[in-house]
């Protein structure tokens, strides 16, 4: 037994070294290789899937990363209007607020502290723009955000600009001393234009605005009667009268012209005869009072104003007698004034109206010719008086050809302005119309 085991094992150990000493079959060799080349093949085809994958989500992931920037970024812009909206509608409710003028208006502390409200504001939806968009403190990507922030802050800082000169204009006033007569007068221009334009309402809540600022002033008194009195509320119209008469800081002419005015009035409406009586013993008194003081050398105040009053009583009387259609008695007064005033075009164009309503055209166009020579170097004044003597010579001469010289010479020299638009537009309208 022991003998055939080794013999076995002999052979077995023989079969075995003669079976690794044996070269490979070829076909093995070739099944070999083609396996090897197969898991190759997988293995690049897995690295290759595997690479497109994460490009796949890489790409993914950065569209994810870009929309949501983006999305961030334009709420950030949002906020940046929105903050810019509410700070505009903060100085735009200063400069209307009745609340604000109570208090002083455009003066230092006002508009200083409305600053600082509303840099605190803006500075506030600055810092959750950049919160919310991540917008990095490198210049080059912060700038655009920052020139965007400035551009829609541009309709509230004019604004602003413009309560810093009046609050400068404030200053001048109290340190220098300025006129604060001349400053009620621009701001009556801006009262006019309404008048003319039929904005009553408008108009009565400026005078509000500009008797509040100027509490020594009676101008805005006459006006807000004469307002109430072409609207026929009489009532307003005594009020503003009597509160006129019973100021004793006023200047006495002023105070003589109310109680004469109301005296007027009363009679005009039937009142009383009592009441009439009274305003006319008041006028009596006033006078007196005025001689009195002009003997002992004591005006009542400053030369500068009374003179500047005298000059508004009258026109302002013309005004009324205008309103009431007593042109007659308009007329004088404003020629009167005139010829104070030669320089003050406005009230030239008043007296030509005044002309035109009582149907004297040939006055109206005698003054208009008088405007033209005189204010010759005045390109605004001398175009609205062309352009009305033009209107005139049309409408009421029938003198179309004299109508089309005027215009042409409009056209001609002021043909950038609105004036010279005006005249080619009636030049145009005027070709096929034949000579009168």
């Amino acid at each position: 037994m022991y003998g055939e085991r080794q013999c076995c094992g002999s052979l077995v150990s023989e079969n075995t070294r003669n079976m690794i000493l044996m070269p490979p079959s070829p076909c093995l060799s070739r099944s070999r290789n083609d396996s090897r080349t197969a898991n190759t093949v997988n293995s690049r085809s897995t690295q290759r899937d595997s690479k497109s994958r994460r490009t796949v989500e890489w790409k993914r992931v950065e569209t994810h990363r870009s929309n949501r920037e983006s999305f961030m970024a334009a709420a950030a812009l949002v906020i940046i209007v929105i903050g810019n909206a509410v700070v505009y509608a903060m100085v735009r409710w200063f400069i209307m607020s009745d609340l604000i003028r109570k208090w002083g208006g455009a003066n230092v502390p006002n508009v200083v502290g409305l600053g600082i409200c509303s840099m605190l504001v803006e500075s506030f939806f600055l810092l959750n723009a950049q919160q919310t968009g991540g917008f990095v403190t490198a210049w080059s990507k912060i700038a655009p955000v920052l020139i965007f922030a400035v551009v829609t802050a541009l309709p509230w800082a004019f604004l602003y600009i413009r309560l810093l000169g009046e609050m400068t204009d404030h200053m001048a006033e109290s340190v220098v001393g300025i006129n604060v007569l001349v400053k009620e007068k621009v701001n009556l221009k801006a009262v006019y234009a309404l008048i003319q334009n039929g904005e009553m309402a408008e108009a009565v809540k400026e005078l509000e605005s500009v008797k509040e600022l100027n509490p020594q002033s009676t101008e805005p008194l006459f006006v807000l009667a004469s307002i109430a009195h072409g609207e026929r509320d009489y009532d307003k119209e005594r009020k503003y009268y009597r509160e006129i008469v019973a100021n004793e800081s006023f200047p006495i002419d002023s105070r003589i012209n109310a109680a004469q005015s109301l005296a007027d009035l009363l009679k005009d409406i039937d009142d009383t005869s009592y009441l009439i009586k009274k305003m006319e013993k008041e006028v009596a008194r006033l006078s007196l009072e005025k001689e009195q003081k002009f003997a002992q050398g004591k005006p009542g105040g400053k030369k500068g104003e009374d003179d500047f009053n005298a000059k508004l009583l009258d026109l302002n009387e013309a005004r009324r007698f205008s309103s009431r259609g007593d042109f007659e008695a308009a007329v004088p007064i404003m020629k009167a004034y005139i010829e104070k005033n030669p320089e003050e075009h406005r009230i030239l164009f008043e007296l030509v109206s005044l002309y035109e309503k009582q149907g004297l055209n040939d006055e109206a166009m005698l003054w208009l010719q008088k405007v033209i020579s005189k204010f010759g170097d005045n390109d605004f004044v001398w175009g609205d008086a062309m352009l009305r003597l033009a209107g005139l010579r049309e409408h009421v001469d029938g003198d179309i050809e004299s109508a089309k010289a005027l215009l042409n010479n409009v056209s001609g020299r002021l043909k950038y302005s609105n004036q010279g638009k005006v005249a080619r537009l009636h030049l145009r309208d005027l070709q096929d119309k034949p000579e009168s």
